[in-house]
């Protein structure tokens, strides 16, 4: 039976149990273009498993104040693997996004939910396989390019599904509440948003600990991960199937024969919603925040915060990142149901702004250790994403 209290601890349960899968995803999608191991080719001087190169010479990486990289003028020979699996990944989300709601329509939300997140833990599994075979390149590309695909799939299933399910139950307790359906809409926002993105925090803190202070290899933290994504997918188990809306009176013989909407109908329906000018506002935002999510991830990781400070200091940073998620998701979330959207959206574009100016201007050389700018940095990108992210989410809950 459901009532208020209940909806409450059920939006409590959604949210931990996606803080839990994607405290594994999340720290895997910082990491992915620098934990697949590098391969150098046509290396005709020096050692053939050398990892930095020049022409074609190769060496190994030399340690440095607080790193272990390549000496100028030699480069880093990288995988592309880790590039092109999150581009897959993110591809093979945004074109089966249009297909995303007929999995909940037919098996409901939480039957959508649960199936969908086991794709996470196979993903932190095939990274575990990959930390198992360092030297077999055709191993990691056969399973790392499957995996994305399934897993981008499986993404547009299990976010549609959070969403219809976090709105619903947001309704409900309104309902429970007596006030108006959507006055709840930024509470449940905040509250999941804010266990979501302190993911963040808790992904790149095991991170720190397992390769940095225990010294603990790739491999031992990736059997944490999928432990841990398991755990969250055995979590979205608990949370009760919501209620089916009023079913219609019986047919009678004077009842007209309606055909039920084919899946034609539905794509138009879609392609009708994608058409609709509240959705074309929002458009530049959710494009926004897909090239911030990019930004913060890849050139900000690679060009600033490993330049300045090492690989063993990114954790350590996107823990202050995600700390500061948590706390500026919930805030912005209760605010937009004072205050409307807009204020926080002002906030968000005028804090990224910022961050990027000061990326543009600033002077990283390696290993200068310029933790202040770094983590200012770092923090005004977080305040920027969590606000249009959490507003962004909320406005498409209520339009």
């Amino acid at each position: 039976m459901l009532d208020a209290p209940t909806c409450l601890r059920s939006g409590f349960i959604l949210s931990l149990s996606f803080l839990l899968i994607f405290t594994a995803y999340s720290a895997t999608e910082v990491l992915e273009t620098s934990i697949i191991p590098s391969h150098c080719s046509g290396c005709d001087e020096g050692p053939t498993t050398g990892t930095c190169q020049y022409g074609s010479m190769c060496q190994e990486k030399q340690q440095f104040a607080c790193d272990v990289a390549c000496t100028a003028p030699f480069r880093e020979c990288k995988s592309p693997l880790g590039g092109v699996v999150m581009g897959t990944m993110y591809l093979t989300f945004m074109t089966s996004a249009m297909a995303g709601p007929f999995l909940p329509h037919y098996f409901g939300e939480k039957k959508s939910m649960v199936g969908s997140s086991t794709m996470y833990a196979v993903f932190a599994l095939a990274n575990l396989v990959v930390a198992l075979n360092p030297t077999n390149v055709v191993l990691q590309w056969g399973i790392m390019l499957p995996t994305a695909v399934l897993g981008g799939v499986a993404a547009s299933f299990l976010w549609i599904s959070q969403a219809s399910y976090l709105t619903r139950l947001s309704v409900l307790y309104s309902q429970f509440k007596r006030v108006p359906a959507i006055a709840s809409v930024g509470l449940f926002n905040g509250i999941f948003l804010s266990f979501f993105k302190l993911a963040t925090l808790a992904g790149n803190t095991i991170s720190a600990l397992v390769l940095n202070a225990l010294q603990w290899s790739t491999v031992s933290l990736f059997w944490i991960y999928t432990a841990t994504s398991v755990a969250g997918t055995a979590l979205l188990c608990l949370i009760p199937d919501l209620p089916l809306q009023a079913a219609a009176p019986l047919p009678t013989e004077y009842t007209k024969l309606l055909e039920p909407d084919s899946a034609v109908a539905t794509m138009r329906s879609l392609a009708a919603l994608a058409m609709d000018r509240r959705m074309l506002a929002l458009t530049p935002i959710m494009l926004l925040n897909g090239l911030q999510q990019g930004f913060l991830s890849g050139e900000f990781t690679s060009n600033v915060v490993r330049e300045s400070l090492g690989s063993a200091a990114i954790g350590t940073v996107f823990a202050v990142v995600g700390l500061v998620s948590v706390s500026s998701s919930f805030v912005f979330g209760k605010l937009a149901d004072k205050f409307g959207p807009l204020p926080g959206q002002l906030v968000s574009f005028a804090a990224l702004l910022a961050a990027y100016i000061v990326c543009y201007v600033a002077t990283v050389t390696k290993c200068d250790d310029q933790w202040s700018l770094v983590l200012t940095v770092g923090v005004i990108l977080s305040i920027g994403d969590a606000s249009s992210l959490a507003l962004v989410n909320g406005m498409c809950s209520i339009a």
